[in-house]
């Protein structure tokens, strides 16, 4: 493979996307209200940061989209939330994996379960039983990753 500026470049990029992951960001796998009729389970990645422009660039460069949000502590400045979910989340995650640290094992364990999706032809999910229980470890699993101090 020949090393250009452009690909020296992109790796730059990436890495430093990977770094802000790592610090600023999370990766986990949602899921909609347990007592819903459809229990639906699905990846995300997101970083919240007080710096509009940062949360304006990574949705310019890798899509997803940003919101603000006011913590509900009134001492806290307001915030800047991007976030991809589902299969741009996960790509998103495939293509800086080389390059995170702290948020490795969450984004192993992010895309592997995207992968093991199925879709109906009409994009609506139909697990059986099996997938469901499947996710839902998966779900605790992710939940254990992101425990705080450890």
């Amino acid at each position: 493979m020949e090393v250009t500026l452009e690909s020296l470049e992109l790796i730059e990029e990436l890495a430093y996307t990977a770094g802000i992951v790592d610090g600023e960001g999370s990766v986990g796998i949602g899921h909609n209200e347990k007592s819903s009729k459809n229990l639906y389970y699905g990846v995300f990645v997101s970083v919240t940061n007080t710096a509009e422009w940062l949360t304006q660039w990574l949705q310019l460069t890798h899509g997803g989209s940003v919101h603000p949000y006011q913590h509900p502590n009134p001492k806290y400045k307001l915030a800047y939330k991007w976030s991809l979910h589902g299969v741009a989340a996960a790509e998103f995650l495939e293509s800086i994996l080389p390059y995170l640290h702290l948020k490795r094992p969450q984004a192993e364990l992010a895309i592997k379960f995207q992968k093991q999706k199925k879709l109906h032809a009409n994009h609506h999910i139909l697990y059986d039983q099996r997938e469901l229980v499947l996710q839902e470890a998966d779900y605790i699993l992710m939940a254990s990753l992101n425990k705080r101090g450890l």
